[in-house]
This record gives C-alpha cells, sequence and structure tokens, in this order.
C-alpha cells in the first residue's frame, strides 16, 4: 500500500506519522531524486510518498512536471497493490485531475453547512464524470445520528440537482485519542485501536477493501487519464 500525499504545497503525512523523510517531491519535480528514493515506511509496512510544505513551486506545479511526475510513478506499478492519494481541499487542477481519474473517491467532510457546501460545490465540478464512484464520510461527528443526516442531506441535493448518485461509506465521531495521537505524532490507529474513531475507520476500509478488489483499474489507466485531463486544460 503506498499513500502518496498530494496536498502540493501544504502536506503534512509525515509529520502526523512522526516520519523525518530527508527528500520529497520537490526534489523529484526538480530532478534531483527518483520518486522511488524519496519514498520512505511507514508503520505496518506502509509506503508514504512525502510532499513538502510552504514550498511554492509545489503549490503550483506546472501539468508537464506532474506529467514527469506521473510517469515516474508508472514504474511503481508492479510494486504495490493499493495506490491511495491524499489530495489537497480546493479545486486546483491538479486535485480535480487526480480525482477524476481515480477509480473511487472517498470525498470526506463534517457535518457543518459551509463544510457540506464545499463538498457539493466539488461534486458540482466532478458531475457527469463520476457516478457510482463517490463514496461519501462523514468525519468528527457527534453520534451516529448526526453523521447520517449530514450524509442524507448531501446524497438527497446531489441527486435532485445534479442527477448524480453518491454513497454514504461512513461515519468517523469526533475523538479526542485522534487528538492525543496526532499532537504525539502517531497513527490513532496504532496508538488507540479500540478507540471509537479507530474502530469506525477500519469498518469503513474493510468495505472499501471489497470494493477496489472487484473493479482493479491498474495505475497505468490512472496515470493516462490525468495526463488527458491536464492536457486539455492546456489546450
Amino acid at each position: 500500500v503506498i499513500l502518496w500525499d498530494a496536498d502540493l504545497g501544504l502536506a503534512n503525512v509525515d509529520v502526523v506519522l512522526g516520519l523525518i523523510p530527508k527528500y520529497n517531491l520537490y526534489h523529484v519535480l526538480k530532478g534531483e531524486r527518483t520518486l522511488q528514493e524519496i519514498m520512505v515506511q511507514g508503520p505496518e509496512g506502509l509506503w508514504i510518498i512525502p510532499g513538502g510544505s510552504g514550498i511554492e513551486e509545489l503549490a503550483n506545479v506546472e501539468p508537464f512536471l506532474l506529467n514527469n511526475l506521473l510517469q515516474d510513478m508508472a514504474l511503481l506499478d508492479k510494486k504495490m497493490d493499493y495506490l491511495i492519494i491524499d489530495t489537497g481541499a480546493g479545486l486546483s487542477r491538479q486535485v480535480v485531475a487526480v480525482t477524476l481519474a481515480a477509480s473511487k473517491v472517498l470525498l470526506v467532510t463534517t457535518p457543518e453547512p459551509t463544510a457540506l457546501t464545499d463538498a457539493y460545490g466539488l461534486i458540482k465540478v466532478l458531475k457527469g464524470h463520476l457516478d457510482g464512484r463517490i463514496k461519501l464520510i462523514i468525519n468528527m461527528t457527534k453520534n451516529k445520528d448526526e453523521g447520517e443526516a449530514a450524509a442524507q442531506k448531501l446524497v438527497r441535493v446531489t441527486k435532485q440537482f445534479l442527477k448524480l448518485k453518491i454513497d454514504f461509506g461512513g461515519w468517523v465521531p469526533f475523538d479526542n485519542a485522534v487528538r492525543d495521537a496526532v499532537r504525539n505524532n502517531q497513527s490513532y490507529m496504532l496508538t488507540y485501536p479500540r478507540s471509537p474513531a479507530a474502530l469506525s475507520t477500519w469498518k469503513i476500509a474493510s468495505s472499501l477493501g471489497r470494493i477496489e478488489q472487484e473493479n482493479p483499474s491498474g495505475i497505468q489507466s490512472f496515470i493516462g487519464q490525468v495526463v488527458s485531463f491536464l492536457k486539455g486544460e492546456q489546450s
């Protein structure tokens, strides 16, 4: 399993997991290191492709550089079972391109009206491209009822006004264990495996694993779709 921290310019997966990578995506884009050379091993055999935080060049990466990065990633095809991409927030062309190419999209939001509105805005941009591929995750809920109510509101509005189907993938409660783990640069899944947030996350992850195995698309297909989108943006 490879986790690509693709929040270009504001990456923080390495910090959350207490890792100190010597190199990151900035060095790959500058041609100083290959993708395989910057990868670091995290807990439980997870491999991390670290981004870079506070680097302007990453936040405004040119399409041709992103293309080169993706081609480099193609070399990892036979070495991975799953590629998980943590994108940044917002609607940059990089976020949209990667999202459209993914075989499954996890749209993570919170019950707050402003967050749900932002989530709806992203869905609106992706309309017509991701029918049936979006799973909605409601994070930091007070309880199950609040999570399900927020999800159903967004599902209903999306179906009514955008004619687009999205599925409710699950909810994760607000949990002090997550805050404590982050403060200690640890994974809450490993440090507090019986916490409410961890148990909810395990439930979501197990259902996703079954879905992905039924419909593998391959890294080459993913890369081709991203590159095609970026070329269309330039023309």
